[in-house]
């Protein structure tokens, strides 16, 4: 009976153990990675919880979501100037792009009511820590949004060749802008304020 329950515990433990660890590598292969940060850091999680350490990671975090905003709005518009029937693909990554904007707005919107930094405290004090509920919370929309970056990218790359010169165009180039989200913000946070 012992030898039994001996054994029931250790099968339940390694059941466990694999479950825990697949559970680990599903979210992990879900991260969109920029092959510069990824080679400079490791994990985009890990990244993004130091870059938001400070007050210019915050600042950083914040210009590239605007960045990403505009970005994703120019595509949309672009993709209606070209006055063409879009595609299930093309409508694909319009909606992906929305999401985009709504997870990017979101960012904003933490940065503005939650982190409640006073103006000209990034470049008086770059390296002061932000309040912990600003990082919390940043750090989860900022995941969201690399993630939904990438599975944008991806829907960009399904779309077929023949959809039209314009429309081509304007996916590639959003496609190259915010494929550039982790680096922007990488390069704006190491940054030194030039005396």
């Amino acid at each position: 009976m012992k030898l039994t329950l001996v054994i029931a515990v250790m099968a339940l433990c390694l059941f466990l153990t694999c479950v825990t660890a697949n559970a680990d590598n599903y979210d992990k292969s879900q991260e969109f990675e920029d092959p510069s940060v990824k080679g400079f850091v490791g994990s985009v999680v890990w990244f993004f919880k130091m870059i938001l350490q400070t007050l210019r990671g915050v600042n950083c975090t914040i210009k590239g979501a605007i960045m990403v905003i505009e970005s994703s709005e120019t595509m949309i518009a672009d993709i209606q100037d070209c006055r063409v029937a879009s595609s299930k693909e093309v409508e694909a990554v319009i909606d992906s792009a929305e999401e985009v904007i709504r997870i990017a707005n979101n960012i904003l919107h933490i940065g503005e009511n939650v982190c409640n930094i006073p103006d000209g405290a990034e470049e008086t004090d770059p390296d002061q820590v932000p309040p912990l509920m600003c990082t919390k919370l940043l750090l989860k929309e900022v995941i969201a949004l690399n993630n939904q970056i990438g599975l944008t990218i991806k829907l960009v790359g399904m779309v077929p060749v023949d959809a039209g010169e314009c429309v081509t165009t304007a996916l590639y180039t959003y496609r190259n802008e915010i494929a550039g989200f982790p680096t922007f913000v990488k390069e704006c946070s190491n940054r030194r304020q030039e005396n």
